[in-house]
This record gives C-alpha cells, structure tokens and sequence, in this order.
C-alpha cells in the first residue's frame, strides 16, 4: 500500500508545523529517528551520509508501532522528503534498515528548541540553559546514590564529559527525567541494550560511558514510555465519544489498515 502525499507545503515552516499536528504519529516517528540518527556512527558503503542503522524490529519497540503499521509510517515520510531509507549489513552480515533525516526535515525539526518551562529545574533568575551542567550533573549523581547501593557520588571530569554528550543528544526538557528514569531500571536496560544491539559488554553500576555510548536507546524507551501512558489516559476519554469520518491520509486511517 502506497501512501500518497498530504498535500502539505512542508518548504513552509508554519505548513511544516501544522503538518506535525495533523500526523502526530508520524511527526513522533520522524523525532525518534532524527534522535538516532543524531547519536548514530553508521555508514554505507561508498555513502559519506551517516546512517541511524537498526532492525525493523528494534524500531517497533522504541514506537510502539507494529511492524507493518510502522512500515506504512516510514513510506509516508518517505514520500514527504523526510527521510531516505536503505538496506545493507551493518555490524557484520546482518542486514539492518538505514535511515537518514533529510535536509527538509532537519530544517524546520524544532525539536530541539522545545520553549523553555518556568518551572524548569534547570532554570534559575537568570534564565541558565536547560542543559546546565551543574544541573544534569546533579541529577545523575543523585539518582546515583537513591537508586544504588552507593553512599556517594561523584563524577570525575571524563564523566562529566560524557555525560555532557549524552544530554546533548536529549530533548531538554526531559534531561532530568530520562537520567532519573535510566539509572532506576539500569540493570533492565543492560539487557535491552544487549538484544537491540548484540553488544555483551555492560556495566553492571551506572556508566557515564555506557550511557553515552547507548543514549539513544535510552531516550527512545523512555519517550515510548510517555506516550503508552498518554495513550492509556486518552483511551479512557475516547471510548465515550464517538468517532467521526476518517480521512484518507490521517493517522487513524493508517493505523485502521493494520491487519
């Protein structure tokens, strides 16, 4: 089933956002791509391009999307100039999906220019950026010592810098949020990272390294974790009304195709 286009100048940053709001589902995918693809080393061969590369598989876990359904969102982006899509091996002979942003959705993504909150922890008199150093910081040597064993906590100015990469990479307004969120069920993330990447080497304590090195995987379970509880909160209200007329190229009507 191919997806036709929607009829969106996507040139147009205000038609761009209103895009984003009409397919909510598909502007969620296209964020979780662009945030691999940020933290992500991947090559082809012969491509400078670098690639975010994962199984289809590990894409329906961090979206919550079945496999075909997930399909279906990615030939729409594709259709839309959002995304380029390849197949090739990666990590050896196993053949993963390589996909890529492209210069359209990079330009008007404001992902990462999420407005400020007034009541941000990172924020203080005079407005500190969100990503404060001594704020992140204090985050992960706090969950640190409430999640562990460990009495203390004290990063030494390597960690600093890594972490300082990973927070990078993460949205800015959840950069508490998803330190506190990893740490807490570090050892489950052990062996999540461990099938999505066939990588056996984990630090069985906290890691600066291993978080930075794996940060994606880390912010991609922790959004999907906030969108399974909008969607249980939202199911709620809407087994009460009634559904209206489906559009053709909405996101009920595609995820309706599902078989």
């Amino acid at each position: 089933m191919s997806v036709v286009a929607s009829g969106y100048n996507l040139e147009d940053p205000a038609e761009f956002k209103a895009w984003c709001v009409h397919y909510p589902k598909a502007a969620a995918l296209l964020a979780s791509v662009i945030r691999s693809w940020k933290t992500s080393k991947a090559k082809l061969r012969d491509d400078p391009h670098v690639w975010a590369a994962y199984p289809l598989r590990v894409w329906c876990q961090w979206t919550g999307l079945k496999l075909r359904t997930l399909e279906r969102y990615l030939a729409f982006l594709e259709v839309h100039g959002l995304i380029r899509r390849e197949r090739g091996p990666f990590a050896g002979n196993t053949l993963h999906t390589f996909i890529r942003p492209t210069r359209r959705a990079l330009a008007h993504y404001q992902f990462q220019k999420t407005p400020k909150s007034k009541t941000s922890k990172f924020e203080n008199s005079k407005s500190k950026k969100v990503t404060d150093p001594v704020a992140y910081v204090d985050a992960w040597e706090c969950a640190v010592v409430k999640h562990t064993d460990a009495a203390y906590c004290k990063l030494t100015k390597s960690a600093r810098y890594q972490l300082k990469e990973a927070v990078d990479a993460m949205p800015p307004e959840h950069v508490s949020s998803i330190i506190e969120y990893s740490v807490e069920r570090w050892n489950w993330f052990g062996g999540h990272v461990k099938y999505v990447t066939e990588e056996f080497t984990h630090s069985p304590t906290p890691s600066t390294a291993f978080f930075k090195k794996h940060v994606n995987v880390f912010i991609n379970v922790y959004m999907n974790s906030l969108k399974v509880q909008a969607t249980k909160s939202n199911s709620v209200k809407s087994s009460s009304s009634q559904k209206s007329e489906i559009d053709v190229c909405t996101d009920e009507y595609i995820d309706s195709l599902e078989d």
